[in-house]
């Protein structure tokens, strides 16, 4: 199922605006069509085999209608010992063929289910994680977070005890943007997607001075807006996507939140507005509406704390700078945790970070960093170079 799909790709995006309970409902009402679907597929499959073998026996009294013919040589007994051993064998066939398809599939099955298994489980069975998903995902108004990493280590199992992060510590203020820059595999990406918890790590990081593992899951996650670098978006309406994780839609928030996202325009022109159905990925939206529809969503979070993992990375010139321009926007209203290639976006944070093969090379701000003339510098000056050809 496409929908099923669609949840694996984005679970990052369904962890992060808890969307937990609609998936598995929507799940269940999948499941239960599937199961009704294939149910009239077993009917149609019982009435055609009963069709076949109806058939299968005119053919067998024609067979014996034309034993009977001068044409035919076979005696009786030959004849009979022929179509004996023809039907004796069909059924054995049938049956092994069947085996053989199962085993197949049972095998690939088995393959795929234990490397989920291998997989660490979330546990989301608190009762206070309960009245969290029980609420709306939306907050009128959220007072930006405070984060704080202290000494935080952390390695995907599949390296071997290879660190992708080592000792990693830095704090963001209430109200503050810190930006992270540095070469592709530096450890950028998995650094901000530890904050929701999306792995195990060593070390403590703090939200609002309260060690994460110790809060309960959705709670931590209801604080935490995240935008990626691929645009997750789900076959569904555009409200829906905006709206998602929550359990009622606020229509004056979700209109707020498309005007700040600079969307409100072309949603109007879609053929239904607001309730048009995006298709599967958004396919038929362009790379920049689908984009701003995924800031429009945390916009409507409207989280204490913001997380953009290269935003605006895969867009063309004009569509970068309406995103850039909901960006800033967005950004003014939380803490933000920032992965950029933009250089607006990097010199208007309160502080850089600049990350190379899991460790903190450098970090100051931009003018700080500059004068520095180490590592930072260099990256400024190659990005600013190609930004100058990209305008000559």
């Amino acid at each position: 199922d496409h929908r099923l799909q669609e949840v694996i790709l984005g679970h990052m995006i369904v962890k992060s605006f808890l969307g937990y309970d609609m998936e598995v409902q929507k799940f269940a009402q999948s499941v239960d069509a599937h199961h009704d679907a294939r149910l009239n597929e077993a009917k149609i499959v019982a009435r055609s085999a009963a069709s076949v073998q109806m058939i299968g026996g005119m053919i067998i009294a024609l067979i014996l209608f034309l034993a009977q013919s001068p044409f035919c040589r076979l005696s009786g007994g030959d004849f009979a010992c022929l179509l004996t051993a023809i039907l004796a064998l069909l059924r054995p066939l049938k049956q092994l063929s069947a085996v053989s398809e199962l085993s197949h599939k049972v095998v690939a099955s088995s393959e795929s289910l234990m490397k989920l298994k291998q997989y660490p489980k979330e546990h989301i069975d608190s009762s206070s994680d309960k009245k969290v998903n029980e609420c709306s995902v939306h907050s009128k108004q959220p007072i930006p977070a405070s984060l704080e990493f202290c000494n935080v280590t952390f390695c995907y199992p599949e390296q071997n005890e290879t660190a992708s992060l080592q000792n990693i510590s830095f704090k963001l203020l209430p109200g503050q943007t810190i930006a992270l820059v540095g070469p592709s595999g530096g450890g950028k990406s998995t650094l901000v997607s530890l904050v929701p918890r999306f792995y195990a790590f060593q070390g403590q990081i703090l939200l609002n001075d309260i060690d994460i593992t110790t809060m309960p899951l959705l709670t931590l996650r209801k604080d935490i807006a995240f935008v990626g670098q691929e645009t997750i978006l789900f076959n569904d309406t555009i409200a829906a996507n905006i709206a998602y994780g929550s359990k009622e839609i606020d229509w004056v928030e979700l209109r707020h939140a498309a005007q700040l996202a600079f969307a409100e325009d072309f949603i109007n022109e879609m053929p239904q507005g607001f309730l048009t159905k995006i298709g599967v990925g958004g396919y038929r939206l362009s790379g920049g509406e689908r984009q701003r529809l995924a800031l429009a969503r945390a916009f409507y979070k409207n989280a204490p704390l913001l997380i953009l993992d290269e935003a605006t990375s895969a867009l063309d010139a004009d569509s970068e700078e309406q995103v850039q321009r909901a960006l800033t926007s967005l950004m003014s209203r939380s803490s933000t945790l920032v992965i950029a290639h933009h250089l607006n976006t990097i010199i208007r944070a309160d502080k850089i970070l600049f990350l190379d093969k899991g460790m903190i090379i450098e970090q100051g701000t931009h003018a700080e960093l500059i004068e520095k003339n180490g590592y930072y510098a260099q990256l400024y000056a190659q990005s600013f170079r190609e930004n100058q050809n990209v305008i000559t």
